[in-house]
């Protein structure tokens, strides 16, 4: 059952993606997650790993074996404090040069403008999502920009900004050893 529940919250996520409109936000500005990478495998029990990176360029990686889920089920909004417990234990990776940082994080909102196009689900029971975030100040929420999905959650962001930011992504887990 709880498989059943994760694969319905990504799913929502997707869904709302397809159709988000963003206010703009500075994802430097505050909070402290910028980007993440992360897959979950839901087959023989639950796994959830990935990365993070900080408003400082700092790589994080984490895992749980226990399901996660935020308090409130918003598709694209997650609290701080939402994250800061799906993050508990992560450990330091690597590091991301802050101009570069500085620039990418400046493809985010752009990158929220695209149009979402889901593909065909792989029925694996697994998968991989590549996301930005942009803090919103106002709320102390992060909002989460769709980038790219696998597996169940295979999708696209149609932006060319979102591209850009799915091939930096893959370099940053290619260098830290976290490919999916």
């Amino acid at each position: 059952m709880r498989n059943v529940v994760a694969l319905a919250v990504v799913a929502t996520v997707l869904a709302a993606c397809s159709s988000l409109k963003m206010s703009p936000v500075d994802p430097l500005a505050g909070g402290f997650v910028v980007f993440e990478s992360y897959r979950v495998e839901t087959d023989w029990g639950y796994k959830l790993e990935g990365i993070y990176i900080d408003t400082d360029g700092v790589v994080w990686r984490y895992q749980r074996d226990e399901p996660w889920y935020p308090k409130e089920q918003r598709a694209t909004v997650v609290s701080e404090a939402d994250l800061l417990k799906k993050f508990a234990g992560a450990e330091e990776v690597g590091a991301i040069d802050p101009m570069v940082l500085a620039e990418k994080a400046g493809l985010i909102e752009p990158a929220g403008k695209g149009r979402v196009a889901r593909g065909t689900p792989s029925m694996e029971r697994s998968g991989s999502l590549d996301v930005a975030y942009a803090y919103a100040p106002r709320t102390g929420n992060f909002n989460a920009i769709f980038l790219r999905g696998t597996g169940d959650w295979a999708a696209r962001n149609s932006s060319p900004e979102a591209g850009e930011l799915v091939r930096w992504l893959d370099g940053v887990k290619k260098r830290v050893g976290f490919e999916q």
